[in-house]
This record gives structure tokens, sequence and C-alpha cells, in this order.
């Protein structure tokens, strides 16, 4: 199956407020015939002083309306365009995204590090990937890059494959 690379740069997170709603630096969606697994996802810090992020996955109860929409760079030159889902999210910058996106309780991922020049890479084991399938909502939107905790500048990609 093909693979994409959803990269950002010099990004500030969004730290989840009480009423989990966030704009996700990145979020992955799904239409409704469509399956994504994100398979890597890599984070490293710029922050100019030492700031701890706590930067989550998270799959949405509600989904949002994003700004920006970003163009998956397929890692093989010779696949086909995503076809069926889209990368929304700035590259750089946050994109706005109202209604903001109101995040579950339950976090797939939790990735804490020092975002003055840490680094954090989450590679998921053979068959464990977290996998996005269908409409906006629940099952067809993951939210990338929101914080739970920290505001440090990170800059990363993602690995997705679409099924």
């Amino acid at each position: 199956m093909a693979q994409y690379s959803l990269s950002f740069a010099g990004v500030t997170p969004e730290v989840v407020d009480g009423g989990n709603l966030a704009e996700p630096i990145k979020a992955v969606v799904t239409g409704s015939t469509a399956a994504v697994k994100i398979q890597e996802i890599y984070f490293g810090g710029e922050a100019g002083s030492s700031t701890i992020n706590r930067l989550v996955v998270n799959r949405p109860s509600t989904g949002g309306t994003y700004s920006v929409t970003q163009v998956p760079a397929p890692l093989n030159p010779y696949s086909a365009a995503a076809t069926g889902w889209t990368a929304r999210g700035q590259v750089g910058g946050r994109a706005t995204c109202a209604p903001k996106v109101t995040h579950s309780t339950a976090d797939l991922v939790d990735l804490a590090f020092n975002a003055y020049g840490g680094v954090v890479r989450w590679v998921a084991p053979p068959g464990a990937e977290i996998i996005a399938i269908g409409t906006i909502g629940t099952n067809g939107e993951l939210a990338i890059l929101s914080s739970r905790a920290g505001t440090g500048v990170v800059s990363g990609h993602v690995i997705v494959e679409q099924l």
C-alpha cells in the first residue's frame, strides 16, 4: 500500500482545555470509504528554553472544520495521489479550526519530551497501527499534536499508509 509523509515545521501546540477542546496542528480525516493507518510519529523540539510537552494523538468525538488542507507527500514517487482522505492543519504555524475539536478522554498515544532540543519518535509495532476509517467523528478523524501540557515549538512528521 502507498505511504505518505505529513510534515510540519515550527508549530506551537495548543494545550487541550478543561472541556477537551483544541485546535490540532495536524489531523488525518478519512472519507466514507477510505481507511488509513499511522505508522510513525516524530517530533523535534525547537523551544528557546526548557519546556516539557505532552503531545497526544486522539480520536475526537466531534470533528473540526480546518482552514488549511495539506497534500500528503508520497514516499514512493510512483505512488498514486492520496485518495479518499486528507491531512488538515498547517505545515507551519497553526491552522484555525472552528469549531475546535472535542477530544475524548482516551488518548491513543501520549508522547512527553523536553521541547528544548529533545526529540521523540513513536513507531507502531506491526499490527498495532492507529487506524482511521469512515467519516469524520469517532472513527474517521485522528487529531495529532494536541497538547495535554506544554507549548514548546516543534517540527516533525507523521507517516501514514493508505489502506
